[in-house]
């Protein structure tokens, strides 16, 4: 990923945006960690917080007007929390907790002219700086300068502060009588002079607040600054000045280094925030009122007035998706993650896991208000990664090596319908259809053939998903190639998709091609005769999350299912916002712990039955137990008085199988043809045991690897065996895997006992 690609993304993501309050204050206060300190009773966590942000924080703390408040997410829930209250209760009930790191004195001098808020924050910041500070005060009490302000100064606040700034190296000094020459005669001896405004009207030094620059508070070429203006404009405000007196304290350090005034200082002062916060749901709840008004907060107090804050933040495609909370982030933070882990030459490449167990969903960028994908930034890598060999080949191998199955002259088949020399449509079933409900792609396709007029071709073939979300791109344009090449064979027929992936990919890729959901189909020309629904319960609908962007077959499924006489219910999570089941983007392969609890909790969401028209989300839930229909059960039930949503998972093995049975079937009974197997290994018979599948299922070992291993062997001579329980050895390299399996030969049929894989090589000892 190049820098530039980064910065877009990260550009995207609004998590790391200041909350409402911060971006409200003037010098950006964090006021959602003082809530949080506040909320674990800490005062001496919340005043730091203070100190670390604020210039004159005990005073700040009673002086300032609070205009975070009214930014304040909660006032529209109950009231804003009073941040000012929460702010002094820290510092009353907490002592300094820092310590001032006084970087080396510096060898230019600063006049600062009046006491008011801007020359006190001017001086406390330019002092830690190491800038030598001469504060200039007319004589009387120092508060007197701050008497302009409309909340009381408190003198006990001011006294410790006025000493702390001592400590840093600020001296006071005695303010000479006003006059035009004043600033000329302080530069004879300093490198720059700051006008407090409040303290000391700047019309009696000969000059106007309105020469102030308005960004960097020069007056005019001269080293010679205004801040505190507030008062002059109207009514003074303390945090204003406070702001104020802070900018032109970084407008004076820069003109000491000699560097650029005006270069890079975004987020001086208030600024808007494009943070968004998911308010739905939250409850209102009034203020807590301090028991004894004159003292403030008790920490008890404030800890419970502290725990109303909504800690405000985005998080809401954190808060959605399980795969975005695996990985203790959020997507600005994953997309740093994904830059460093592509800017790796040689090493550890830990963000694999995290770019591989993405589903490509895109629930995310729905949620998102910017659109931040991380299907996009994770497959970018994932085809940057295949492209530099650096995608390890056993992440998606299972798959890949699926999708290539598919296409082999035992699973294949592209044809016109019987009797017919040209196809006005054609059916793609898609591979995992044809897997799992293969007596239910018979019955639609006899239908098709007798509804539809200009003859319906069949097509048997994987889409080319799994390369696409594996990230490789070659392979994926490759079977998109094969798949023009036979589409344009059979004339160009218009497309119908019995797999709403195999429709995402073909509209996005192959358009001309007019694909065409069959569940829309169905609502535009007719389905079938529905089975007799009696007493049926209600069915919560889940939609297929390649549905997201496609209302039309979301509502033609529900329709559908409405005819077919069941009463539907709609999940939290669906439509425009539905999940994924963990089988898109091959998170099932490359993290299958994580995809197991993504369905989980998916299945979790209603305790009704399930209805989904994806059967690979169909097959997912039922891996957790839950009762769940395809929609094509409601037209094409199984026989007998097997319970439709009570069918178990089919399993992989099973799946694969299929496909060359319903080719071979096909073949047969449609176009009256021996279907002429080229697999020699098929007739190799195997007994597995159900625990035996499930394990095979769960190491990704197909019973179709265990013949190809058996068969190897027989001709290449006898393996290994147990003399003790009679079992049989043996093993064979299929690919860049090895495969063994432990069994024992009954009347010509493997009875499988156990099998494993793995990818060393094993080599046979010379003679």
């Amino acid at each position: 990923m190049e820098k530039e690609q980064l910065t877009q993304f990260e550009n995207k993501c609004i998590q790391e945006e200041a909350p409402y309050c911060q971006a409200a204050c003037p010098i950006h206060v964090d006021a959602r960690a003082l809530c949080a300190a506040w909320a674990d009773k800490d005062a001496k966590a919340a005043r730091l917080i203070l100190e670390r942000t604020m210039p004159l924080p005990a005073l700040t703390a009673y002086m300032c007007e609070a205009p975070c408040k009214a930014a304040c997410l909660r006032s529209g829930f109950g009231g804003a929390l009073p941040i000012g209250e929460l702010e002094r209760a820290a510092v009353s009930l907490a002592p300094r907790q820092s310590k001032f790191l006084r970087v080396p004195p510096k060898n230019k001098a600063v006049a600062v002219l009046g006491g008011g808020a801007a020359g006190l924050a001017a001086s406390w910041d330019l002092a830690k700086k190491g800038w030598r500070v001469d504060l200039y005060q007319q004589p009387g009490p120092a508060a007197a300068a701050l008497a302009g302000y409309a909340a009381d100064c408190p003198a006990q606040h001011l006294e410790n502060e006025l000493k702390d700034l001592a400590s840093l190296g600020a001296k006071t000094q005695a303010l000479a009588s006003p006059e035009p020459d004043l600033t000329d005669r302080l530069l004879q001896n300093h490198d720059a002079v700051l006008v407090d405004c409040l303290a000391l009207n700047p019309a009696g030094l000969g000059l106007s607040s309105t020469d102030a620059d308005p960004f960097t508070l020069q007056a005019g070429k001269a080293p010679v600054f205004l801040a505190g203006r507030s008062g002059l404009a109207g009514q003074a405000r303390y945090i204003d000045d406070l702001c104020e007196g802070r900018r032109a304290a970084t407008s004076i350090d820069r003109l000491l280094r000699g560097a650029s005034l005006t270069a890079e200082r975004k987020g001086e002062g208030p600024q808007p925030t494009r943070l968004e916060t998911d308010a739905s749901g939250l409850i209102s709840m009034p203020p807590l009122a301090a028991a004894d008004p004159q003292s403030g907060y008790t920490a008890q107090e404030a800890k419970i007035e502290a725990a109303r804050c909504v800690r405000c933040e985005c998080m809401q495609c954190v808060t959605k998706c399980v795969y975005l909370q695996k990985y203790g982030g959020y997507p600005k933070a994953y997309a740093r993650r994904v830059y460093n882990n592509e800017a790796i030459v040689k090493g550890s490449r830990d963000a694999n896991p995290l770019i591989n167990s993405c589903s490509l969903c895109g629930q995310c960028s729905e949620i998102c208000p910017n659109g931040f994908s991380m299907a996009d930034l994770c497959l970018g890598a994932r085809r940057r990664m295949v492209d530099s060999g650096h995608m390890p080949p056993s992440a998606h191998f299972l798959a890949l090596k699926e999708m290539e199955s598919a296409w082999e002259p035992w699973a294949f088949l592209a044809r016109h319908a019987p009797g017919e020399t040209t196809s006005a449509w054609l059916f793609f079933p898609g591979c995992q259809l044809s897997g799992l409900r293969p007596g239910q792609v018979e019955g639609v396709y006899d239908h098709l053939r007798s509804n539809l007029s200009g003859g319906v071709g069949l097509m048997l073939a994987c889409c080319g998903a799994p390369a696409h979300w594996a990230g490789r791109q070659r392979d994926y344009e490759a079977v998109l190639g094969k798949i023009r090449q036979a589409w344009q064979d059979l004339d160009c027929p218009r497309v119908i998709t019995g797999c709403t992936s195999c429709l995402a990919g073909f509209r996005r890729d192959l358009p001309e091609m007019d694909p065409v959901s069959l569940w829309e189909l169905w609502q535009e020309h007719g389905a079938p005769p529905a089975a007799a629904q009696k007493d049926a319960p209600p069915l919560a609908m889940e939609d297929p999350c390649t549905t997201r962007d496609q209302p039309g077959i979301q509502a033609a499924a529900r329709q559908l299912a409405q005819e077919a006489g069941r009463e539907l219910r709609e999940l939290q999570a669906g439509g425009s916002l539905t999940e994924c089941c963990g089988f898109g983007g091959l998170m099932a392969e490359a993290n299958p712990a994580l995809a197991d609890k993504v369905i989980k909790i998916r299945a979790a969401q209603s305790p009704d039955d399930y209805l989904t028209y994806c059967v690979m989300c169909r097959e997912r839930l039922a891996q957790t137990g839950k009762r769940v229909l395809h929609l094509l059960d409601l037209y094409f039930p199984p026989q007998g008085d097997e319970d439709p949503a009570g069918l178990p998972p089919l399993g992989l093995s099973p799946r694969w199988d299929n496909r060359s049975r319903l080719r071979e079937k096909l073949v047969q009974n449609l176009w009256s043809q021996e279907a002429k197997p080229d697999r020699p290994w098929s007739a190799v018979r195997l007994l597995i045991a159900p625990p035996v599948a499930a394990l095979m299922d769960k190491r990704r070992i197909l019973a179709e690897d265990l013949r190809r291993v058996l068969y190897q062997a027989a001709q290449d001579g006898p393996g290994f065996k147990d003399q003790d329980t009679g079992r049989n050895l043996v093993y064979g390299q299929l690919g860049p895997v090895t495969y063994w399996v432990e069994y024992t030969l009954k009347g010509g049929v493997h009875e499988v006992h156990r099998a494993w894989s793995h990818r060393m090589v094993v080599g046979k000892a010379k003679s």
